[in-house]
């Protein structure tokens, strides 16, 4: 009883936090040659608020300043001013974040309570000097005789602007074949300037699987490569699983779960479960691209008792079906592994061994007999063949 009470006088008095609010919302700044910025926000939600601004910024007071002409007070407005004139060749480029935030500085009330906090931010990027690119692959997953299309999504984060960029796109299939190469077209970026170029990759002829595209981009006398996966889909649909164990005279539920090999949704799929006392069909649903789904039936299992029950699922979509011949097993509490399958196993017992030792051996000796056999017809007759020296010796006589 104590800690209940206890309990209920801290979120008694936990209420009377207030609730901090500031407006203005995330900024963005890009730092280039002196860039010099103000942001106006307005804090309130308590009567005593402190505001605040820090973050990763290198000498950040040095650039940024917080101006707060009541600090401590209750709803105000206030300013952040971002002063990069001065010194900002020496900040290393890259990415940083300043938070302005506000808080309460304690309760209205003077009781215990909570204290309340919010903050936004605002992202600098100082760009880094000469020409600098920062790009990426956007290969979009298509269907088997439709056009891919791979994107470069191209950023200058350099202080100097880039006359010309464009790209080379190589396809390979799963083996390493180079399949088709593309080029995109041609963009130049000013500093900070963000672009896409892209190309179209015909799909024509590839069988449906997961290839490779290699990208290089070429800008001004540089040049970078990335790869990227680029899945080519085909309209199927597949069975992944199914319920296989079901209680014996009872309504059961039936869960088929399909995956889809299409890039794109396919509406309206369901399938049609043929059993010995009925077909089951279960209620359509929509497949996203290259997603998974599961189909719901219920089946009456009455009168089929216990039983290893054959039946074909049968999937329907987009004018299409295809089907699977599957095992339902029926037992008792519709529970339990799934019954191994048998293995022929192969015993040998000690007669066997003795006869197939024998039969090596016949087999052994009668290959002997046989190769004799044939040496032997190939020597010549003594009477049909003589030596050299006995024709020199008929010669001189």
């Amino acid at each position: 009883m104590k800690y209940a009470l206890f309990f209920c006088l801290f979120f008694s008095l936990s209420s009377f936090a207030s609730a901090v609010s500031i407006a203005g919302g995330n900024q963005q700044v890009t730092v280039n040659d002196g860039t010099v910025r103000s942001f106006d926000y307005l804090i309130g939600g308590a009567d005593n608020i402190e505001s605040y601004a820090n973050g990763n910024l290198p000498n950040l007071s040095k650039y940024v300043t917080l101006i707060d002409e009541n600090q401590y007070g209750p709803a105000r407005p206030i300013q952040v001013q971002l002063d990069f004139s001065e010194g900002f060749n020496e900040i290393p480029a890259g990415r940083y974040t300043v938070f302005v935030g506000a808080k309460e500085y304690r309760s209205s009330t003077g009781m215990i309570g909570g204290i309340a906090a919010i903050q936004t931010k605002i992202d600098i990027l100082v760009l880094y000097p000469g020409k600098y690119l920062e790009w990426s692959i956007d290969a979009q997953s298509t269907n088997v005789n439709e056009t891919a299309n791979v994107s470069l999504i191209i950023h200058n984060l350099g202080r100097e602007t880039i006359n010309e960029v464009s790209g080379i796109i190589r396809v390979y299939n799963p083996d390493g074949m180079l399949m088709s190469t593309a080029a995109t077209d041609k963009k130049s970026l000013l500093p900070d300037e963000l672009h896409t170029i892209s190309a179209g990759v015909s799909t024509q002829g590839y069988a449906p699987g997961m290839y490779q595209v290699n990208a290089t981009a070429h800008y001004d006398e540089a040049q970078d490569s990335k790869t990227a996966d680029l899945r080519i889909g085909q309209l199927r649909v597949y069975v992944v699983d199914y319920t296989k164990t079901f209680a014996i005279d009872t309504i059961n539920k039936m869960d088929i779960m399909i995956e889809s090999d299409w890039s794109g949704t396919i509406k309206d799929v369901y399938a049609v479960v043929k059993t010995p006392n009925k077909d089951v069909k279960t209620a359509n649903i929509d497949l996203p691209k290259f997603q998974r789904g599961t189909l719901e039936a219920y089946w009456d299992t009455k009168g089929l008792g216990k039983a290893d029950v054959n039946a074909t699922i049968q999937l329907f979509y987009n004018g299409q079906h295809s089907e699977e011949q599957v095992i339902l097993y029926i037992n008792e509490t519709g529970e339990g592994d799934v019954p191994p399958k048998k293995e022929v196993k192969l015993e040998l017992t000690t007669t066997a061994i003795v006869y197939i030792i024998i039969i090596v051996l016949l087999i052994g000796n009668l290959t002997y007999f046989i190769i004799r056999y044939l040496k032997r017809q190939k020597k010549p007759e003594n009477n049909e063949e003589k030596k050299p020296y006995e024709e020199k010796n008929e010669v001189q006589k």
